[in-house]
Parts: C-alpha cells; structure tokens; sequence
C-alpha cells in the first residue's frame, strides 16, 4: 500500500499539443500502475479550460504525464505552483528552459558540455551559407516540440529551406549539424542515473515513426559500452540535469558522434508507455512499472 493512498492523486495527461496520442497511452499506463498500488488516482484529460479543470478537481498531487507543450514547456508546472499543488518531475522554470532547445544548448555549451554546432532559422536565412557551416548533414527541428514531431534531415541548401518551411508550422526552427553515430539515453530518477540504453533504429533515423509506429526499433540493455564509459555518460546526463535546474525524473539523450557524446535534449516529461525508455531503464534495476511510477510519484514535493 502505498503512503500517499491517503491522498487524491491527478494524473494529468492528454493535451493537445502534437503528442497527445503519445500522452493517453503515457498517462492510461501510469494511472493503472498506481491504481495496482492502492493509490486513490484518477485522470484529467488537460483540454483547452486547463485552469477550470484543476480548479474544479479535488487533488492533493499531480502526477504530470502531458507531453510537449503546456504539458513540459513550464506553462502548466507554473499554474500548479501558483495553485500550491505539488507535483512530479522539474519546476516550471526548468521545464521552460528544457523546452527550448537552443537555450538548452547555450547553457550547456556555457558550461562546457558537449552539444553540435546549430543556428535559428528565419525567414530570411541565408540558407546556403548556413548549410555551409553545418553541413554536409543537417537535422532540422523546431525548437520546443517533443516526440521528433517536425523534424528533417537535409543534404542540401535547397532541402534545408523546404525543411525550414515545414518545420515552422511548429514554430521557432533550428538547423543543428548531424552527428554520426550510436544514439544513447540516460533516464534520471531521484538524483540517480539509470543504465544507458542504445537504441538502434532499422531506418537510421530515430524519428516519430520509429518511436511508436513501425515497431522495429531495438532498444539495448546493457547498452554495450564498457563500465567506465557508461559511467561517464550516466555522469554527463546528471550534469546536463543539473544544468537546467532539472529535477525528481526526467530522460537525457545522446548522440556517440567520432569525437564523443553529444548532448541532444533533456526529456522532463518522458513517455511512460509499454515502449518507453524510462520504464525499459528502471525494469533493469529490478523495479517493476508500477514500482516506477510509485517512486516518480514521491518527487511530487510541494
């Protein structure tokens, strides 16, 4: 029985950012692990009467499982602090903060932490002496969408405007230079880091489809680096955590480029479905789902 089954549970999910789908199948998993546990939880589709619905709800905690948009950009962490309701994961401020991909990159670069070479985009970009500079290889994404919602990879000046144009349907867009290489991830719960897994896409390219469509992706665990460098990765990602003020449990993802790890994004609201990497990470230690989302329940301090 678990010690908060004396208290009302919200799990927040849904939304209606671009990961909505991805979000339901988070939050439904989530809201029947802590059902197993005893937990006296419910669940609150978040619609567009956001501040209506936690008004009207009767809650304790929240246990927040909206990704992308107001469910991870801060917007509704903010409205919970001002509500003085506790809930999981990352403040408001860093959730903003890791939203935002390119002010992720400035702050770690700041600090010295290894990221990729990346610009905005604009209108007006000069896209030809941008793909110069990061070329020959370029990853297009907007700058605060999840789930690599909007995302392209050009081999051309010409391509990384036709990117640039679909991308911006998601708003602000940055060109980042591809690295080449294994793609690493680093769940964090508590303060600690959880084993690397490597995840080997059968395109090539760790996209929306081959997150949670074509089912052929291959997730491994043991990750297949040796002690001390999974130890140094498990090392990078609670530095870059720590960087943006991120904490209770969040996702860190990497890139092993010629020269190293590369820092990617940090994930504050990771996916929790049966295909997820933090639930993947956690089965390694030896806890269970429903244990899982006991223990990211407990980071819901006020």
């Amino acid at each position: 029985m678990s010690q908060q089954s004396s208290e009302r549970i919200a799990v927040l999910l849904g939304g209606t950012s671009s990961e909505r789908a991805v979000s339901l199948r988070s939050g439904n998993a989530v809201l029947e692990a802590l059902l197993s546990r005893g937990v006296d939880a419910f669940s609150i589709d978040m619609g567009v009467d956001r501040i209506a619905q936690l008004q009207a709800a009767k809650f304790d905690r929240a246990f927040i499982i909206e990704h992308g948009g107001f469910g991870e950009d801060g917007r509704l962490q903010a409205l919970l602090e001002i509500m003085g309701k506790p809930f999981t994961g990352s403040s408001s401020a860093a959730c903003a903060l890791a939203m935002d991909k390119q002010t992720t990159k400035h702050i770690w670069r700041g600090l010295g932490l290894p990221v990729a070479d990346s610009v905005i985009l604009q209108p007006d970009s000069d896209f030809g002496q941008v793909y110069d500079r990061l070329g020959p290889k370029i990853m297009v994404k907007p700058v605060s969408e999840g789930s690599s919602v909007g995302n392209f990879i050009v081999h051309s000046s010409v391509q990384l405007e036709q990117a640039y144009n679909e991308a911006a349907k998601f708003g602000e867009v940055m060109a980042e230079a591809f690295i080449e290489g294994p793609e690493f991830t680093v769940s964090i719960l508590q303060g600690q880091a959880l084993p690397a897994i490597r995840i080997e896409s059968q395109s090539g390219v760790y996209d929306y489809a081959a997150k949670y469509e074509t089912g052929d992706t291959l997730y491994h665990i043991p990750c297949g680096l040796g002690a001390e460098q999974e130890g140094e990765l498990q090392a990078l990602a609670l530095n870059a955590n720590q960087a943006l003020g991120c904490s209770g449990w969040s996702r860190v993802d990497f890139i092993q480029g010629p020269e190293g790890f590369v820092l990617l994004e940090v994930n504050t609201v990771p996916g929790m479905s049966a295909t997820s990497l933090v639930p993947k990470a956690a089965a390694a230690t030896g806890l269970d789902f429903p244990a899982l989302c006991e223990k990211i329940l407990e980071t819901a301090h006020g």
